[in-house]
């Protein structure tokens, strides 16, 4: 009896359904040049099983487009030799000609800097794939959307990265897309010792408010106090993003009333506090 090809074994299971796309399935795009950078798009077909089955047929595949970059005649390249993204976004915004790489997890700036290639890995992974806009409509936080995953080919190729300046990452970074300036965050805190630790956690959390001059943006955390077996409270961090640190501010429903902290958004916080500068003239976010 003749044995059925491992390949093929495979193939049916949608483990390692990647053959090139046919010729006509829409992926033919022509070079797009940034600068120096000339951008190209390449088709294949991926397999569509596992958890992000498109198709509804977990035999089946479906075809995407892949991009490759150019600079200098050569590929740009990350990692360990990948030459191929997901997405490849110009960021308009930028003071040189910067693209965003996105393959998988990853993302990559890559800027021409005065004729030099700067390759920058964007963030570690966060578990989290969302990315927002601080500075979105009437220049407040806008909604969370997701990471930028590979692109189907009936759809039209997104080719910039666009709605603001200032992009919370992933909830672990804040990049200013004008300046390509990268701060930290650290969407969590710790205070005291032993038996009366009390944590604080927004680690999943979307930004509800970012700070007139832009050097805060405050998050909806959780907090344990230890010290009360565990008690359970509200608050927001608000972060400084020139430490990446956050302070805790205990919200009291008496005060600021709330049924539940889902009921805790954008519109809550600016009508409960605002934004001030104390004596050292930092912002400081108060209640009204």
């Amino acid at each position: 009896m003749a044995l059925f090809p491992f390949r093929s074994w495979l193939a049916a299971l949608g483990i390692a359904a990647t053959a090139a796309a046919p010729a006509g399935c829409g992926a033919e795009l022509p070079p797009r040049q940034v600068g120096p950078f000339e951008i190209t798009a390449h088709a294949r077909r991926v397999g569509d099983s596992g958890r992000w089955m498109r198709t509804g047929n977990p035999f089946g595949s479906y075809a995407v487009r892949e991009y490759g970059v150019v600079w200098g005649g050569r590929p740009v390249t990350i990692g360990d030799g990948v030459d191929r993204f997901w997405q490849v976004l110009q960021l308009p915004l930028a003071q040189q000609p910067t693209l965003l790489l996105s393959s998988g997890p990853n993302l990559h700036l890559v800027t021409d800097a005065g004729g030099r290639l700067d390759v920058q890995a964007l963030v570690p992974d966060s578990g989290s794939d969302t990315l927002q806009w601080l500075d979105g409509p009437a220049g407040q936080p806008g909604a969370q959307f997701p990471g930028f995953g590979q692109d189907r080919v009936e759809a039209a190729p997104q080719t910039a990265l666009s709605g603001g300046r200032w992009l919370y990452v992933r909830h672990r970074l804040v990049l200013d897309a004008e300046t390509l300036a990268t701060f930290p965050v650290e969407p969590w805190a710790r205070e005291g010792e032993g038996e009366s630790v009390v944590e604080m956690n927004a680690s999943n959390s979307p930004a509800l408010a970012f700070s007139p001059g832009r050097t805060r943006l405050a998050l909806l955390a959780e907090g344990r106090d230890y010290g009360r077996g565990g008690e359970r409270f509200d608050l927001l961090l608000v972060v400084d993003l020139a430490t990446g640190k956050p302070g805790a501010l205990r919200l009291d429903a008496a005060r600021t009333p709330y049924d539940n902290p889902e009921a805790i958004d954008a519109a809550w916080v600016d009508r409960y506090f605002r934004w001030e500068r104390d004596a050292a003239g930092r912002e400081v976010l108060a209640l009204k």
